[in-house]
């Protein structure tokens, strides 16, 4: 079977056996194979979009999801809103989007009250609510922690600052955990092995650390 030198790896590989998706997004439930497609993903939440679109007011957090859109406006499928002529990818987009014209607000926060013209309006604003849990907010990304500490540390990824540098190639990593896992490409250990790739064809794959 393979082998891989982190546990993370190891799941990711997994998931090509069993077809299962391991993140999941907390404001509409998307699932993702990966964590760095679901942090792509999450930019769709995100109020704050540098990358506009030249032919609509949409706007993206990244500008690879803004070339997709782009790609709409090229399609002979695109559906216009009659109201403002926004273009959208489908139609169920569009009369999503309808609904911004109309006062009608059927999503109801059980917590306060509030009403929403969507379900992921309603999502995102729940997350509000949890503030006091979590209150030290990341100015960054928006993603907030429940101690002074642990955003301290999440900080670190937004920052070059490098504080563990690997004595063999001189690569620099924000966190001591990284480091260990990349002195393994030197030493060749590979502690996670799948004991199914190569003979799985149906059912789970079990693995174990060795």
């Amino acid at each position: 079977g393979k082998s891989f030198f982190s546990k993370d790896g190891l799941k990711q590989h997994i998931t090509k056996h069993t077809g299962d998706n391991l993140f999941k997004c907390n404001v509409c439930n998307k699932t993702f194979s990966q964590k760095g497609l679901l942090n792509q993903h999450q930019w769709v939440h995100v109020e704050n979009k540098p990358h506009k679109c030249d032919l609509c007011p949409q706007s993206f957090g990244l500008e690879s999801h803004l070339r997709a859109h782009r790609k709409r406006h090229a399609s002979k499928d695109v559906y216009k809103c009659k109201i403002c002529s926004k273009s959208l990818g489908d139609r169920r987009s569009l009369a999503q989007h309808t609904l911004t014209h109309s006062d009608e607000r059927p999503y109801c926060c059980q917590t306060c009250g509030k009403r929403f013209k969507s379900n992921v309006g309603l999502k995102v604003h729940k997350m509000t609510h949890t503030v006091r849990d979590r209150p030290f907010l990341c100015h960054v990304c928006c993603k907030t922690f429940p101690t002074k500490q642990t955003l301290k540390c999440h900080i670190r990824t937004h920052s070059s600052e490098k504080l563990f540098v690997c004595t063999v190639c001189g690569k620099g990593f924000t966190f001591s955990g990284n480091l260990k896992i990349h002195m393994r490409v030197h030493t060749g250990e590979t502690p996670y092995k799948c004991n199914e790739c190569g003979r799985l064809k149906f059912g789970c794959c079990r693995s174990k650390k060795e």
